[in-house]
């Protein structure tokens, strides 16, 4: 009986030390048998898949951002009502598979307007795009950050470097946002093709002044500077600037605004939108200018233009009719325009000319 309990309790010690034995130790402060932590084998794991950034996924990344801007154009009707979309949180979301909301948010603020029955395309031009068949550069600027820049020239935006700021974003390359910088003048250009798109716009901004479209109007206005008005080429103090939203109700905005004094007599000019239309803006019919003159430096009456010291980096386009049977009623109309962050000439002022005392 000894003998017998003897060797049930070696069994049972040598079975625990083994059981001991067996269990692995606990790693100390979280670390992992390797040595890493917790966090830094996570951090480790995230990511690693990621595919290596280089001219292949940029190229591929542009093609899907003109394809996809394309597509949404092309689904409008002859109306310009988009017909696939019912929201622009659904076109965002649609731009957003490929580049950053910031981006989608600027794509839909410019080219998609909304109206009681819909979604309607802006008819103005599209946004300058990348050309695969021309040289470029692409920079690593961090190691979640490249940078693509293009030498580009349009009639539209002129000599411009173009520039595309690409992020990785939870594990995925996106289109973060586009930029484009002025070259012409760094080069002392004279940008013949630049001055007639821009005479171009200036036309169609007058056409659509014409029809009272105030909606179409605010699209051309600069996003954050919005548009001045200013009845006299040497534009005071006393001024109204109206921003997009604003433009946009503009004929349907019953209130009175003080647009300036009147030459002469220095009365406030306090008019509503429409009444300062009618005798400031289109008093006579602009779409038959007898000139259309872009950067003109020529005076036409006795008030001096300070418009370039108020908008320095400006073009300026003038709608000149001669005088009637009055030789006093000669009318010019300024459109001023500067360029957007994305490098667009945008309205930033109308100025009236006139005969003055």
């Amino acid at each position: 009986m000894r003998k017998t309990f003897t060797l049930m309790l070696m069994l049972v010690l040598t079975l625990g030390v083994m059981a001991c034995t067996n269990v692995e130790e606990e790693p100390e402060n979280g670390q992992t048998e390797e040595g890493q932590t917790e966090e830094e084998g996570g951090s480790h794991q995230e990511g690693q898949d990621t595919e290596p950034f280089d001219e292949v996924e940029a190229e591929s990344i542009m093609e899907d951002y003109e394809e996809r801007f394309d597509h949404v154009v092309s689904d409008a009707n002859d109306q310009g009502q988009l017909q696939s979309y019912d929201t622009v949180e659904e076109v965002q979301s649609y731009f957003m598979e490929i580049m950053s909301e910031e981006w989608a948010t600027w794509l839909t603020d410019t080219y998609v307007r909304v109206e009681d029955d819909g979604l309607y395309i802006v008819p103005t031009e599209g946004p300058m795009m990348f050309s695969k068949s021309e040289t470029y550069e692409l920079e690593e600027v961090s190691a979640d950050h490249y940078l693509l820049t293009q030498e580009r020239v349009s009639p539209t935006y002129g000599h411009v470097t173009y520039m595309v700021h690409f992020r990785l974003v939870q594990d995925r390359w996106i289109l973060d946002t586009i930029e484009s910088e002025d070259i012409s003048e760094r080069n002392g250009e004279d940008n013949h093709d630049e001055a007639a798109g821009l005479e171009r716009k200036a036309i169609t901004i007058i056409d659509i002044l014409a029809r009272q479209n105030a909606e179409s109007l605010a699209q051309e206005v600069h996003p954050e500077k919005g548009v001045l008005f200013s009845p006299y080429v040497h534009i005071q103090d006393e001024t109204v600037t109206f921003d997009r939203d604003q433009m946009a109700a503009f004929f349907e905005d019953t209130n009175e605004y003080t647009w300036g004094l009147q030459d002469g007599s220095g009365h406030p000019i306090e008019m509503t939108p429409e009444e300062y239309y009618n005798n400031y803006i289109f008093n006579r019919d602009l779409t038959q200018a007898d000139e259309v003159v872009v950067d003109g430096e020529e005076a036409r009456g006795s008030m001096i233009s300070n418009i370039k010291e108020v908008f320095p980096d400006s073009r300026v386009v003038e709608f000149y009719l001669e005088a009637t049977e009055d030789e006093l009623n000669w009318k010019a109309l300024n459109l001023v325009f500067e360029r957007d962050d994305q490098g667009r000439w945008v309205l930033v002022a109308i100025v009236n000319d006139q005969w003055t005392v």
